[in-house]
């Protein structure tokens, strides 16, 4: 796994971001990064504790399932489900293609997150070209009801 996450590659054209405004006035913030490893190593460095604590928390639980959850922690002088604990509820997934993360707020959010609870969502997929070069796009969308200020 440790593998995976050396070979991130940050490079301008590895990571894009940019910001759309829906017709309704929201903000979407769409992230794209790729990845240089096969679909199935990707998604295990998403979707299994061992993954995730390669590359985003020391102490994590995963119940890779619809209504199932992403707990991590950064604190290893705690434990899950301790103050501090982030939680990611799983809207939905398709292997090794999508996973919809909702997260749950917590009390050390700025109040402009707090306002937008319901509407922060992480989208992660794959290109399914993927499958065909090994390499894996990850598009992560976080979507909120920001109202744009036209700035």
């Amino acid at each position: 796994m440790l593998a995976l996450i050396d070979t991130l590659s940050y490079g301008q054209e590895a990571i894009q971001n940019r910001i759309i405004t829906t017709q309704s006035q929201e903000l979407v913030l769409i992230e794209e990064v790729l990845i240089e490893a096969p679909v199935r190593d990707a998604w295990k460095a998403y979707t299994t504790a061992e993954g995730m604590m390669a590359w985003s928390a020391p102490l994590v639980e995963v119940d890779l399932r619809a209504g199932g959850s992403i707990r991590s922690l950064y604190d290893t002088n705690l434990n899950i489900g301790d103050p501090g604990t982030i939680n990611l509820r799983i809207v939905n997934y398709v292997p090794e293609r999508l996973l919809t993360l909702q997260a749950e707020q917590a009390e050390s959010w700025p109040e402009v997150m707090k306002q937008d609870r319901g509407n922060l969502m992480n989208v992660i997929f794959s290109n399914p070209l993927a499958r065909i070069r090994p390499r894996y796009f990850h598009m992560e969308l976080v979507i909120g009801t920001f109202q744009s200020t036209g700035k």
